[in-house]
């Protein structure tokens, strides 16, 4: 069985007590489906207080040697049918788990798989709000695993702790080293040790992070969640 696919981007996720901060590159909105000629997203949202994003594959199918088609998954489609199964007030946690449970069906039937591309899994970070906690979770389709049926886990990555959480994806750097290299560019304003950073503040750095990515395609593109609010999407803008 062979299995061929489009991948997203660069996926920046900083989560505090205060809000999570969802940060990507242009890539994914110049992407192609295999399928269509329309553009592929890799952030939608669920509700009011809940955006899924991916890190891996937007769009994939699995054939069979004689051709025929055994599965097949589109983001879009995938979250365009989570999104209609929710309310407006839906929670992090029961999404991430509706993404699993979906996500599990999609590859159940899935044979031996020929890996394509440096990123061969499905990862899907859901991330927002239950109730007014912020929680960020990890679900993964492991399609590079020699296990049948494909393992698909849920991870939950941030529960609301005092120290931010970040999860970097599509990046090769190390973490100390993202961080140098943000510092290097950032205002004073925004690298102090001495009163933590509001989820704006952070949004500013989760950009800068990108912005220092060799192989970042501008614009930059955030997704803002904070507690009694809605989603907030904005471009990134240099900060000053």
């Amino acid at each position: 069985m062979l299995g061929a696919g489009f991948f997203s981007g660069i996926l920046i996720v900083i989560a505090t007590a205060n809000g999570v901060v969802i940060t990507t590159d242009s890539a994914p909105a110049k992407l192609l489906s295999a399928n269509s000629t329309r553009p592929s997203e890799s952030v939608a949202s669920v509700g009011d207080h809940v955006v899924i994003s991916s890190s891996g594959l937007v769009d994939w199918v699995a054939k069979a040697a004689d051709g025929s088609i055994i599965s097949t998954y589109d983001f879009d489609q995938f979250t365009k049918e989570l999104a209609h199964s929710f309310g407006r007030n839906a929670r992090a946690s029961d999404v991430a788990e509706a993404t699993r449970t979906k996500l599990t069906g999609i590859v159940e039937h899935v044979g031996t798989t020929k890996a394509v591309g440096h990123l061969p899994n499905i990862v899907l970070v859901v991330a927002g709000l239950t109730g007014k906690k912020v929680e960020v979770w990890t679900v993964t389709a492991h399609l590079d695993s020699s296990t049948r049926p494909v393992p698909v886990d849920k991870q939950r990555n941030f529960t609301g702790g005092v120290s931010p959480y970040l999860g970097a994806y599509g990046i090769k750097r190390t973490a100390d080293q993202l961080t140098a290299d943000w510092h290097a560019k950032a205002p004073p304003r925004l690298v102090r040790d001495s009163s933590p950073l509001t989820a704006q503040e952070w949004a500013e750095v989760a950009g800068l992070m990108v912005s220092t990515e060799p192989h970042d395609k501008p614009p930059i593109r955030q997704w803002l969640i904070v507690p009694s609010e809605k989603i907030s999407a904005r471009t990134w803008q240099e900060p000053q």
